[in-house]
């Protein structure tokens, strides 16, 4: 005899966006009320609402997993997860075994309003199979965009554009929906520190106490600390060069130093850091 598991009287509404670059509060906000007047409509009290920023395709998603977690330690009445559609929920097969082990434990339900989709312990073989046939087109969507992001990021690496945020000196502008990267007002600080770390006498620790008088700061707006500063005499960019999928591009924009200065600073850079590592592995053998 099958047994009949018990409907859920009470939900939880999960929402999701994939990027920061998305506007969570106008998508979170509609898929809130889509879910709400669902549940109102179905007789189901909403214990709750998650809203995340995260994407559904990668195997590591630290917001949906508390949330899996939470669900995992529930026993008792079934709770039904209320969501928009299929794709807000699931863009690859990673978590799909554990949600339906606790929906055939009859612990959880799935509700998915756009595709008029349940799913319980009491759903037939061809609702599982409608469900995983979504989740499948979901991650083939994905797959195709992340596709053809890669293929547009490797065009514009080959044209030289840079897509990223503009290092330390420069600015990403946008001019007649033309995205561009502009020496900026501390452009003129950044060839200043290259040229005088050449000074014999100059060193790092010399060289910050520079770059905090002239209150050089990093795009969060904080005073560069010497981490920074050695990763910025490093950065290639200033003399006309990136670093990108596994390669260096030569790109279009107004360099800060030339290639003979640059190539100078890393020989007595990377003599400099030597001599500082050569240091600290003789006191560590002394001692």
């Amino acid at each position: 005899m099958t047994k009949v598991y018990q409907q859920a009287e009470h939900a939880i509404i999960f929402n999701r966006v994939s990027s920061v670059n998305q506007d969570f509060h106008s998508s979170g906000e509609h898929q809130y009320a889509v879910c709400e007047k669902y549940c109102q409509n179905k007789g189901l009290s909403i214990l709750g609402a998650y809203g995340m920023i995260e994407t559904a395709y990668k195997r590591r998603r630290p917001g949906f997993e508390s949330i899996l977690g939470c669900l995992e330690q529930h026993h008792g009445v079934p709770v039904a997860l209320v969501v928009t559609s299929v794709d807000r929920l699931l863009r690859s097969f990673c978590f799909l075994d554990r949600l339906n082990k606790l929906r055939e434990e009859g612990r959880l339900e799935l509700h998915f309003v756009e595709e008029k989709l349940l799913l319980s312990a009491n759903s037939t073989p061809e609702d599982v199979l409608m469900f995983e046939n979504k989740v499948a087109e979901a991650k083939y969507y994905s797959a195709k965009i992340s596709e053809t992001t890669k293929a547009r990021i490797e065009w514009l690496n080959e044209q030289g554009i840079y897509t990223r945020e503009a290092p330390i000196g420069y600015t990403n502008c946008e001019m007649d929906g033309v995205k561009w990267i502009y020496p900026d007002t501390q452009a003129a600080k950044v060839s200043h520190l290259f040229e005088i770390y050449l000074i014999p006498e100059m060193d790092i620790k010399k060289l910050l106490a520079v770059a905090q008088v002239m209150n050089l700061r990093t795009s969060r707006g904080k005073l560069v600390s010497r981490k920074t500063l050695v990763a910025l005499l490093k950065r290639e960019f200033y003399c006309g060069r990136f670093f990108s999928r596994g390669r260096f591009y030569d790109h279009k924009y107004h360099c800060l130093v030339n290639d003979m200065i640059f190539q100078a600073v890393q020989k007595k850079l990377d003599w400099e850091l030597g001599k500082v590592a050569n240091k600290e592995t003789e006191v560590q053998v002394a001692a």
